[in-house]
This record gives C-alpha cells, sequence and structure tokens, in this order.
C-alpha cells in the first residue's frame, strides 16, 4: 500500500521499475523540496520531486533514455 516517501527504511521491501521486490539498502534525506504530482493513464499516481529520474521507452525505436522530472 501507499507510505509516505519520509517513512522508507533501510531493509524494506518496495517494487523496482519492472514490479518486482526490491529491498531497500540505502535512505538519502534530502529536506523539503518542491514536488509534483502525477497522474498516469491508468488512474495511478506518483509524487516526485524535480530530481526524479524516469526511463523514458520510444515506443518506434524502443530506446531507453533517462531523464529528470525536470527534462520532462
Amino acid at each position: 500500500g501507499y507510505r509516505p516517501i519520509g517513512n522508507t527504511r533501510v531493509d524494506d521491501v518496495v517494487f523496482d521499475r519492472n514490479g518486482k521486490k526490491t529491498l531497500v539498502t540505502g535512505v538519502y534525506p534530502q529536506g523539503k523540496r518542491p514536488c509534483y504530482n502525477f497522474i498516469f493513464r491508468d488512474g495511478k499516481s506518483l509524487i516526485a520531486d524535480e530530481n526524479h529520474l524516469w526511463v523514458i521507452i520510444d515506443p518506434h525505436g524502443r530506446k531507453e533514455r533517462v531523464l529528470s522530472t525536470k527534462q520532462l
């Protein structure tokens, strides 16, 4: 279920970009930052700051690029 990112701790289990469970190995507090709420086509949402990294896949060439929220 939903958990505020500030409550994430080392050894918590989260989901990776492929939907597989993965272990949190480090937490690096960033202080308060402006955040953006993204709402996806399927109705799910995610809150991320401008430095969050996104893997973008070109639907034609299937090339992956990594962009920050700021770059998007």
